[in-house]
């Protein structure tokens, strides 16, 4: 999550000899005081293709030790699910030609945490398909605006309506909910419909003025829905919250044991550490013991999205 890389800091207090800072939103540093601090010497912290990806690879290895926590821990409520939107060969005639813009929505169920994986769009009209642009919104926010052709997987959350819209061609006439037996498999995440509009800038932004339809305008979308339990950790409060000073605190712990690791597997330690081996290794063996139990509390004190629900766990106090 590029949006956390600046979750826990370097240095706090620049010098002519760690001048490789970066801003911390939690308050922790990898060069503060705190218990586990690896002493190293200034030439570690310039060595820029040592230190470019500590803390990137720390909160990807936090994401996961505790999403693998959660899952022992705490019922997942909402599942993944694989979904095509309309049934294209289940068409019947072709829409009347205009030269407004045809559009699909997708309006969010309320449910904290759901996102949408955008894999591909396809537009059938009555020349084919569509291999003009193609745009996507969310609410009013533009998130592509290109050819058809161009557009790659696209990752969004779903807390405001999703509207895919182009303009050209007469659309087929199909629906998202076919008759034969076939069912829509995106209702349990969004409500569907569609309409037209003459500008973009008119698309229907407030959920009372939403068209309804079952029909698709042409579009058919492959997409997966999921819920993800820690979209809402950017730009979340890691100061205030108890639940944010742990992750974070757990981001440093993380990233200061790799740096151990990396020490005594590339013996490296005359070249950089500051103490011996042995005390690389008792350092080690604390932050391990500390990690493990951040990674056992945050998931007894989560509370942050409606992916899951709690499991008859009993909460516990930490401290950091």
């Amino acid at each position: 999550m590029d949006c956390l890389a600046s979750i826990v800091g370097i240095i706090e207090t620049p010098t002519v000899d760690l001048p490789n800072i970066t801003s911390s939103d939690s308050g922790f540093w990898l060069e503060d005081t705190s218990t586990g601090r690896i002493p190293v010497k200034a030439a570690f912290y310039n060595d820029t293709t040592r230190i470019n990806g500590i803390i990137s690879d720390a909160v990807r290895e936090a994401l996961k030790e505790v999403r693998m926590s959660a899952e022992e821990r705490l019922l997942k409520l909402y599942t993944n699910v694989n979904s095509t939107i309309g049934f294209a060969r289940d068409w019947t005639s072709y829409l009347p030609d205009t030269t407004d813009f045809y559009y699909i929505w997708l309006d969010p169920k309320d449910i904290k945490g759901s996102i949408l994986r955008l894999k591909n769009i396809a537009i059938h009209t009555i020349n084919g398909l569509h291999d003009g642009n193609v745009y996507v919104y969310k609410g009013d926010t533009i998130l592509y605006d290109d050819p058809i052709t161009d557009f790659e997987d696209l990752t969004i959350d779903l807390d405001d309506t999703v509207f895919i819209a182009y303009q050209g061609d007469q659309p087929r006439d199909f629906k998202y909910n076919a008759c034969c037996g076939k069912r829509a498999t995106c209702t349990s995440y969004v409500d569907v419909g569609s309409g037209t509009v003459d500008a973009l800038a008119n698309l229907p932004i407030n959920r009372d003025e939403l068209p309804e339809s079952v029909y698709c305008n042409g579009i058919e979308l492959e997409c997966t829905f999921d819920c993800d339990p820690f979209s809402f950790l950017c730009g979340y409060d890691f100061v205030r919250s108890n639940f944010g000073q742990v992750f974070a605190k757990l981001v440093q712990q993380i990233a200061r044991k790799n740096i151990a690791y990396w020490l005594l597997t590339n013996n490296k330690i005359t070249a950089y550490a500051v103490c011996k081996e042995e005390d690389i290794r008792d350092i080690l063996t604390y932050l391990i013991d500390d990690i493990t139990t951040m990674v056992t509390w945050l998931p007894e004190n989560y509370d942050h999205s409606d992916c899951y629900s709690c499991n008859g766990i009993a909460k516990d106090s930490i401290l950091i």
